[in-house]
Order: C-alpha cells, then sequence, then structure tokens
C-alpha cells in the first residue's frame, strides 16, 4: 500500500484491500497479491518495487486501505515521463521498467532481492543478502559457564559472540548475537577459529586470517581492540588454536605446519619476543605432524589433533607428547592414533581423573569419537561415536556434558549443541542453541526517489529482534552482487519494531511506514535515521478489532504528522515492549539523526510514550 501520513481517500478515489504497490505506466495496480493468514510461510516473492522508462498513456490513481499480513507485494521505482498533467489525476505519466521484489524460503542464506522486468516473466537481476555471521567456527567454556563463541562473518572478517550462563543453562533456541559481540575494524579479526579462556580476566584468539593470537579483555564489547597481540609465531604461519597452562602461566599453540609453539610467562611477556621453544612431533626421528588444529594438556601430557590435508577424509591423526613442559625440539610421539574414522579431526579435549576420557570433534566423518585408555594402561583406544553434523569445536562443562560448536554446510545448520555423557550408555544431544546472527529472513522492499532500498527483517529476540535496513543504489546493483544488511539500519529495543511486514514511504520520500504484525500497528520513521532510533509516530488503532499499543525509546516532541487530506486526531499513548532482561545494550552503529538527539532503551521495566496517530 503507499500511504502518505494519515490521508483518506479523495473523491474519485477508491480504498481495496491489497498490499501491492506495484505502479504500472502511472496506474496501481493488483500483482500476484495472496491474502495469508498471520505466521502462514511466504516463500513467494514478498515485496518489491520497479523502475522508470518512458512516456505511456494518462495515470488512473487507486489509494489501498490497511490489510492483513499478505504474501508478495510490490512496490516501484518510477520517474516522471511525461510533463503533461493528465484529466484523472493531474499528475505526470509514468511507465515501469523494473519490479524489485523479495524472497525468503526457509533458510535466511536462500533469501534473495529480485528485480523483474514489467510482465514478472523474467529476473534482471538476483541479489544475496549478507547477516552478521557466515559460519560458527570455535566455542570455550569460562569457569563461570559462560560461552566464547567465534564466527566467520562477510568479507573475510569475523567476530566473537559472549553467551552468559550458556554452559549451564543450556535451552533449545536463538543463539542470535548472544549477550554481547565484539565485531569492526578495530578488532583486527579476519578468521577467528581457536578460542581459549586466559590470564586476569582475559580470553585469546587464534586467528588464522591475521595470523596473529589476539587477546581480549572478557568484559570487551563492540569495536574493541585487543588488548594485545601476538604476531611473532615462529616457525608457523598461522595457528589455529592455543592452550593456556593456568598454574605454569605457559601459552601453547598448534601451528597449522604441524608445529608447537610454547610461550614462557605469558602474563608479563605476553608472547612479544616470540616463543620460547618449539616442539615438532617425530615417530622413529622421522616428523609426523602436517596441520595441526586441536591442543589441549592434562596432567603431563600434550594432546594434538592433525587434519592433514583438509580435502582428505582418511588422513587425520592424534598424538600424545609426555612430559610438554620440558618438550622441546623434535620429540618422539608417546602415542600416534590414525586410521579408522579418522579424517579431520579438527579439535579435542581430555578429561581427568580415574575415567580419563580423550574426546575428537571429527568433521569429516560427522563423529564425535571418544577414547579411553584402559585400566592399566596408557595408550588411549576408540570405545565409542555419536553422529553429530559436523562439529567444529568441543568444550568441557560442569556435571559430565560438553559444549560443541558445528558448522554444517549454511550458517542456517550452524549452532552449538549440549552434550549430556551419562556414567553409563552413549552420550546424547540435549540441546540445541541455533540461529546466529540478528537477521532471520528479510520481508518486505521499498523504493526511495534515489534508488535506495529500504528492507524489513525479522531478527531473534535475543539479539532487539526486527528492523529495517538500508541498501544504497540497489537499484544500479548488478546480477549476483551481495548487499550488505547491517551496516546501515532501523534496530534496536527503541524502534519497537517485533514483526514488520509491509513498509512504503509517503509520497515526498520522507516517512517510512512500517506495519508491524508483531504488536498490531503501523510505525512510521525518519527513513533516514538509523541506529537505535524509535518511531516519529505510531498509528495503533487500525479499526476492526485490530490495535496495539506500543512504545518508543523516548516521546517525540510536540504532534506533526504529515498533512493529509482529512484531519488527523494524534495523542500521546503508552504501549508495552517486547519482554526483555535488563543486559548491556548490544553493539550497533549509533543513531545518527540531522534533528533530534539519539536515544536509548536499557531495560524492559522503562516506561516510554510515543505519538500515535489514529
Amino acid at each position: 500500500m503507499t500511504l502518505s501520513g494519515c490521508n483518506n481517500p479523495t473523491p474519485g478515489e477508491t480504498e481495496s484491500g491489497t498490499t501491492t504497490d506495484t505502479t504500472t505506466d502511472g496506474t496501481d495496480t493488483d500483482a500476484t497479491d495472496t491474502n495469508l493468514t498471520p505466521g502462514q510461510p511466504t516463500d513467494t516473492l514478498p515485496p518489491t518495487s520497479t523502475e522508470p522508462a518512458t512516456d505511456t498513456e494518462p495515470p488512473t490513481s487507486t489509494t489501498v486501505g490497511p490489510t492483513t499480513e499478505t504474501g508478495p507485494s510490490t512496490d516501484t521505482d518510477t520517474t516522471d515521463t511525461d510533463t503533461t498533467d493528465t484529466e484523472t489525476t493531474g499528475e505526470p505519466a509514468i511507465e515501469v521498467v523494473r519490479v524489485w521484489a523479495t524472497a525468503n524460503p526457509p533458510l535466511l542464506e536462500q533469501d534473495r532481492i529480485v528485480a523483474l522486468t514489467p510482465a514478472l516473466d523474467a529476473a534482471t537481476a538476483t541479489l544475496t543478502v549478507g547477516g552478521d555471521v557466515v559460519s560458527i567456527q570455535s566455542v570455550a567454556v569460562t569457569q563461570q559457564g559462560h560461552a566464547i563463541v567465534s564466527y566467520d562473518a562477510p568479507g573475510t572478517t569475523g567476530g566473537v559472540i559472549i553467551k552468559n550462563d550458556l554452559a549451564d543453562n543450556p535451552q533449545d533456541g536463538p543463539l542470535g548475537l548472544g549477550d554481547r559481540v565484539i565485531r569492526g575494524p578495530a578488532t583486527g579479526l579476519v578468521a577467528p577459529k581457536g578460542v581459549e579462556v586466559g590470564p586476569m580476566g582475559s580470553f585469546l584468539v587464534a586467528d588464522t586470517g591475521a595470523a596473529a593470537i589476539k587477546v581480549f579483555e572478557f568484559g570487551a564489547e563492540g569495536d574493541a581492540a585487543p588488548t594485545f597481540e601476538i604476531t611473532d609465531l615462529g616457525s608457523s604461519e598461522a595457528v589455529w588454536d592455543v592452550h593456556y597452562v593456568a598454574n605454569a602461566d605457559v601459552l601453547y599453540a598448534a601451528g597449522t605446519n604441524g608445529e608447537v609453539q610454547v610461550y614462557e610467562d605469558f602474563s608479563n611477556a605476553m608472547g612479544q619476543t616470540g616463543p620460547d621453544r618449539t616442539i615438532v612431533p617425530v615417530e622413529g626421528g622421522t616428523k609426523v605432524s602436517v596441520n595441526l588444529h586441536g591442543i589441549t594438556i592434562v596432567g603431563d601430557n600434550l594432546f594434538l589433533s592433525d587434519v592433514g590435508d583438509p580435502m582428505e577424509t582418511t588422513d587425520g591423526q592424534l598424538f600424545r607428547i609426555a612430559d610438554p613442559a620440558n618438550a622441546e625440539g623434535d620429540v618422539e610421539v608417546a602415542q600416534k592414533i590414525a586410521g579408522g574414522d579418522l579424517g579431520n579431526p579438527v579439535d579435542l579435549e581430555v578429561t581427568g581423573g580415574m575415567a580419563s576420557t580423550l574426546w575428537v570433534a571429527e568433521k569429516a566423518n560427522d563423529k564425535l569419537l571418544r577414547f579411553r585408555p584402559p585400566l592399566l594402561g596408557e595408550d588411549f583406544e576408540l570405545v565409542d561415536s555419536v553422529d553429530v553434523a559436523k562439529p567444529e569445536s568441543i568444550a568441557l562443562a560442569t556435571n559430565n556434558r560438553l559444549i560443541l560448536a558445528s558448522n554444517p554446510a549454511g550458517l542456517d545448520l550452524d549452532g552449538v549443541l549440549e552434550v549430556e555423557v551419562p556414567l553409563i550408555g552413549a552420550p546424547t544431544i540435549t540441546a540445541t542453541i541455533d540461529r546466529l546472527g540478528s537477521i532471520t529472513s528479510i520481508q518486505s522492499i521499498a523504493l526511495a526517489g534515489a534508488g535506495d532500498g529500504l528492507v524489513g527483517f525479522d531478527g531473534t529476540p535475543a539479539s532487539d529482534g526486527a528492523g529495517v535496513f538500508s541498501a544504497a543504489a540497489i537499484v544500479d546493483a548488478e546480477d549476483g552482487a551481495a548487499i550488505d544488511a547491517i551496516g546501515t539500519r532501523i534496530w534496536g529495543p527503541g524502534t519497537g519494531l517485533v514483526a514488520p511486514k509491509g513498509i512504503t514511504l509517503n509520497a515526498a520520500g520522507d516517512r517510512l511506514f512500517v506495519a508491524d504484525l508483531g504488536d498490531s500497528s503501523i510505525k512510521v520513521f525518519d527513513p533516514v535515521t538509523f541506529g537505535d532510533a524509535p518511531p516519529l509516530f505510531v498509528i495503533a488503532e487500525l479499526g476492526g478489532g485490530a490495535g496495539g499499543t506500543s512504545t518508543t525509546t523516548t516521546p517525540t516532541t510536540g504532534c506533526s504528522p504529515p498533512a493529509s487530506t482529512a484531519p488527523c486526531a494524534c495523542s500521546t499513548t503508552p504501549w508495552p515492549t517486547r519482554a526483555r532482561a535488563a543486559r548491556p545494550a548490544p553493539s550497533r552503529p549509533p543513531t545518527t539523526t540531522p534533528s533530534r538527539s539519539a536515544s536509548t532503551s536499557t531495560a524492559s521495566s522503562t516506561t516510554r510514550s510515543a505519538t500515535t496517530c489514529s
């Protein structure tokens, strides 16, 4: 629908129930619109918009009214092509060049923005959508049960998600961006892999892309620079994972060249002079390690996993080296395990004590492997395995539990898994925490006069829910281009957005109308004010028994909805926000407003108000 403030139809105009805004030759038309009930999937082409061309017949005008949620709908990108006013509307004639649509199948990675011909019989451009996360990488757990999760992001960057109490209270549901996220250019993160709890309230990230080990304060958030980083990796070009021995203050790093770099007196020296020694696993005097990934130390044994050639599924190895505190140079392995299901053993952990157990994440063969030594022996033997889709990382939790990171093909299947390990019987997956990032699916699209796109999206409540992102010059994007969905957007608790569906701009292009199915309202924003920005005003009375109450971050000043042909009653109406536990504000770009101050929200108990137009 096309809305301009709160205007009622003028004489000569009619109201109809449609969510399409496809302008063809100057005439509003209903293009392939199908009414759906709220919550029904819409994996056809939801909202669209079109582009201009040449002179055509004089237009007629139809103004549509509010409706229920619908499936496909259209919006147009047009320009005037006739300087003569028509008899019907007095407006110049317009012709459509392209129709822009969004498609949201079940998986986010399949969501697309598509440009179609006016006849809707061919696509001229298909654009993908880039969210926060490409794939999950590694997980570590602190003594307090907090999870540290590294991930790859679009554009050869990465980040780290912190989720409080994940290991102590794991439940099925979305991870989103956790309780806070560390990302941005200042972090220097390129391809973060292994993460490890470090000394004095820090954690370490092995970044293979940056060829460095980066150290962050545990309380860091947003675009935070590392406290320090280690760039001297000795003979290794990169390290995949690290292990810190707190009682000895020594850091061990697993090099992708098959060698272990050791940094002594780590809290003080911070690795700034390079490794103090290097351990090279050998058998019979010949180096046997190729590409080390997992590393841990338990008791007087160093355990290593070696993936060999990542493209091979049978060349994985495990090594045990005795007395790592004194090992240096070529060191004979105490035990080597190869063959069987070992193809790409990307990570490992060991539980000590009487029931010592070696756990291995075997990615190539989709298994969690369990090894134990015999009663009177030291060499570990395979006991059993559990099927897990592409396990990537393992962390130990309390009460006989493991926390795994799993990254099958496609972000939508990535997740953090809790594995229960009973005293007798096979381990079982008891919780899946998935849906990483702040965007779960795209919704409607509207085009601004300059050819920029505005696209609504759904998000997880765990990461401040839904919003609208801006795609600059989308009409000029080439086929196959990826659109950045997180760089510039209206998003955050202050927006009040719950489940935005149809969106449209007024004729002047200075008001963005968002139909929010989540609280039965229409929220109106300044389309060039981004960040955690409250609506300018809210239309809460939708008629027909529908209606909602809602809240912005701060009250708007005065009551000034866009001018209309009919009177528009305004009031200040409080409304409840989505339930949200108080926690540190997530990292996002600050609100930028030309003429108003930015505002924020910190907890669900805050009572706020908004100018409402009904």
